[in-house]
């Protein structure tokens, strides 16, 4: 016995589990071809299907068996809707350039907001957290509704359509030595099926700046001058 499972542009298949051993394999055009084997009089045969909605709405599901010496054919296929409510697939990363900066110096750092799959997201909002002994100096614009107001970065809500992808960029500093970490998150008022991506630190090094020169090789060469004056008029009374 065989099944040819049709799924809608919609839905995603991400696994699938045929009870007794048998298997489905994924085919051009949203088709799934399952083997059932041999099913016995009066027994059924479960096929499992782990799918994802990519939009909300309504999306059909069709499945139509097919056996050698199946005499009643007009049973042999079915057909289950599902409802899917609206999503989006938010990823946040973040990246410093440079990622180590002495005390007297500063870095960028850059937040990238997309919006990989699904329905728009008409609130999508960005957060920092941000160390003590970290700084922000500015924030570049940006199309993510993020202002710096007495060293405090917020971001309004702001609509992602699928597919878009936003940065924002903060300048920091730090009068402290050692190792800080920002994090920034993203969410949005509909579901999001793939939370894993939705958050993202990086780690800055601060470290003490170099020790200026100074100046010391002049000293150096104004006392050997007077040595070398010093020692010519001893030499010179001498004589």
């Amino acid at each position: 016995v065989t099944a040819t499972v049709t799924l809608p542009a919609a839905l995603t298949l991400n696994s699938s589990q045929v009870a007794g051993g048998g298997s489905c394999t994924a085919g051009s055009g949203g088709t799934l071809s399952c083997t059932l084997g041999s099913i016995p009089v009066q027994t059924s045969r479960a096929v499992t299907l782990n799918l994802r909605a990519s939009q909300s709405g309504t999306a059909a599901v069709s499945i139509l068996v097919a056996a050698p010496a199946d005499a009643v054919s007009v049973n042999n296929s079915a057909q289950v809707a599902f409802g899917s409510d609206p999503s989006a697939d938010l990823a946040v990363t973040l990246t410093a350039s440079p990622a180590a900066f002495t005390t007297a110096g500063s870095s960028q750092v850059t937040a990238r907001v997309r919006h990989l799959e699904g329905d728009p997201a008409g609130e999508a909002r960005l957060s920092f957290e941000l160390p003590a002994g970290l700084n922000v100096s500015g924030v570049a614009t940006n199309n993510l509704g993020c202002t710096l107001s007495g060293g405090t970065v917020s971001c309004a809500p702001r609509g992602l359509a699928a597919g878009a992808s936003e940065d924002v960029v903060l300048t920091v500093d730090s009068p402290q030595t050692g190792t800080r970490s920002i994090r920034a998150t993203v969410a949005a008022t509909v579901g999001d099926p793939v939370t894993g991506n939705n958050a993202a630190e990086t780690s800055l090094e601060v470290s003490a700046p170099p020790p200026s020169g100074g100046g010391g090789g002049s000293v150096g060469a104004g006392l050997l001058l007077l040595l070398s004056l010093a020692l010519g008029l001893r030499f010179a009374g001498r004589r």
